[in-house]
């Protein structure tokens, strides 16, 4: 009974955090511009076998380890950071939703500004024919 509640309250929590069922997030640490960021990634598995492939890695590497504490351990590019950043702000800022609709939408950037110059070049040539029609020069000739 336990533990057909602790699964049921465990896909709810995931389905808050907008997790696939049988995904998980892994924290990871990394060195970006001198300072250390935590980036959490959701990727397939359970939270046991995570868990276990850290302290395999842990126990296998104590080199590694050494090295990371002295500075140069794992970095993240400006282009990867950047993508971190934006997933999370989609993220808290709840707009993956409206992202999706606007993508669906026929509200796109380049459809408006080519209306626009047509209904621009439209209203030209109006005028330009309004006033060569109302030259006394040009009458009879067009």
């Amino acid at each position: 009974m336990k533990a057909a509640a602790k699964e049921a309250l465990q896909a709810l929590k995931q389905q808050e955090e907008g997790l696939a069922p049988g995904q998980i997030y892994v924290k990871d640490v990394r060195r970006f511009a001198g300072q250390k960021v935590e980036l959490q990634k959701a990727v397939e598995g359970a939270p046991e076998n995570a868990d276990e492939g850290l302290k395999k890695r842990r126990k296998t590497s104590n080199l590694g380890s050494i090295i990371e504490q002295l500075g140069s351990g794992k970095k993240i590019s400006v282009v990867d950071k950047s993508r971190y950043d934006w997933q999370g702000y989609k993220k808290d800022e709840k707009l993956d939703e409206e992202l999706e609709t606007y993508k669906k939408s026929s509200n796109k950037y380049l459809d408006k500004v080519h209306f626009l110059k047509q209904a621009e070049y439209k209203e030209y040539e109006r005028e330009r024919d309004q006033r060569l029609n109302s030259d006394v020069r040009n009458r009879g000739r067009l």
